[in-house]
């Protein structure tokens, strides 16, 4: 690293996670603002999948193929008496759970330790190194710092920083002119997350609190792989676990399993067309008004639920998309005797995360059973008849 005198560093500094929120900042980090500081910081960069050679990629798609030729056959077999059924399908069905389990491996859409989140994979490095020496070492396996392109990005980046240290991202200064540009040649458009009084020559560099790799979506060959495993998991298994489900309906999900893998050359989208991506799942956000019950009925019949909020990064997530509006999530109070004990999500499972907007929940008048979000992002309770809010669907993605 060169002296401070002679290069400008930008470290990232505290910002409160609210104030972020509301102001739309893109820098991510636990604190999320430049600051100078030189030395050593953690790193991060950007992966391509395309390091996993094709042929192995022909090769497991091979013996997935050969596999469910293998299961067919023995379904082929299963033997007419009841109790000799049941064991057979049992049979079955431990080998497709234990293919599954290979396909997952080979069809992850991230390298082990990387985070997924909108079709990029980010790691989080927990080593620390120079910026010039943690650049290299993202180049070395075909990555790049991170370079933060949206808003979306911006807060699933501070959310995933809090509880680390300081690291670099891929923003230069390479001039030393405060000029500042990505690793990526792109130049800095917003100044959103800079400490005031710091946007100096300090060393030529900017240190980000959390510092992340990208990677582009596997190729269409492992995806088609992926596309049908749920399939296999939730159309077939089911029937399985009945004994005395007809042997060629089982047939004949394994077949159209066998046929989708393949169409090597499927491509597989994440989401449906107007759902949005999110850490492993779908959202859809109505654009009209409905009671909840209609709502939920809306997200039954596309293969999800009323949104189930989980933690603050998803909640996050939601407050971003109002869009000045409020939508039903998939919470209900549980009333005992007129009473209100407790609330539980579509799922089955107790609240355990809130977000509850001041004074709320106060069940007025005995009527408000049902929770809404606000266009704010905090929680409110409302009649379950009330025909004023949207609603968001949530469903696990597809790939």
């Amino acid at each position: 690293m060169t002296d401070s005198k002679d290069m400008g560093k930008k470290q990232l500094g505290p910002l409160d996670e609210e104030q972020l929120i509301s102001s739309h900042a893109r820098y991510s980090t636990k604190d999320f603002s430049f600051q100078p500081n030189s030395g050593f910081s953690s790193f991060a960069g950007h992966l391509g999948l395309s390091h996993i050679p094709l042929a192995l990629q022909v090769f497991f798609l091979i013996v997935f193929s050969v596999l469910l030729v293998v299961v067919l056959a023995k379904v082929f077999s299963i033997p007419s008496s009841q109790g000799q059924e049941q064991s057979s399908q049992e049979k079955v069905y431990q080998e497709l759970t234990q293919l599954k389990a290979g396909v997952d491996r080979l069809c992850r859409p991230c390298p082990w330790d990387w985070t997924p989140f909108q079709g990029s994979c980010y790691f989080f490095s927990v080593v620390q190194k120079a910026w010039n020496d943690s650049a290299t070492a993202c180049q070395k396996v075909g990555a790049q710092l991170v370079v933060i392109k949206s808003d979306e990005e911006q807060n699933f980046l501070q959310q995933s920083s809090k509880k680390r240290g300081n690291t670099w991202m891929g923003l230069i200064d390479m001039n030393k002119e405060s000029t500042w540009h990505w690793v990526d040649g792109s130049p800095l458009t917003l100044r959103a997350g800079w400490m005031p009084l710091t946007n100096m020559d300090t060393g030529g560099y900017s240190k980000l609190g959390s510092a992340i790799e990208e990677v582009p979506q596997a190729s269409n060959e492992r995806r088609a792989l992926l596309s049908h495993q749920d399939l296999l998991k939730t159309n077939v298994t089911q029937g399985l676990a009945k004994a005395g489900r007809d042997r060629e309906d089982i047939r004949n999900e394994l077949l159209r399993a066998l046929e989708a893998v393949k169409q090597q050359n499927r491509s597989c989208e994440q989401c449906p067309t107007s759902w949005l991506f999110f850490q492993g799942s779908c959202y859809y956000f109505s654009e009209t008004q409905a009671v909840w019950d209609t709502a939920q009925s809306y997200c039954s019949a596309h293969g999800a639920y009323l949104v189930i909020v989980k933690g603050p990064e998803e909640q996050g997530f939601l407050s971003q998309h109002t869009r000045g509006r409020g939508y039903w999530l998939g919470l209900k109070a549980v009333r005992r005797l007129g009473k209100i004990q407790g609330y539980q999500w579509v799922d089955g499972v107790s609240l355990t995360f809130s977000n509850w907007n001041s004074g709320e929940p106060n069940d007025s008048r005995g009527q408000e059973d049902c929770v809404m979000m606000l266009h704010s992002g905090l929680w409110n309770d409302a009649p379950c008849t009330n025909e004023r809010d949207g609603w968001i669907c949530e469903k696990r993605s597809i790939c």
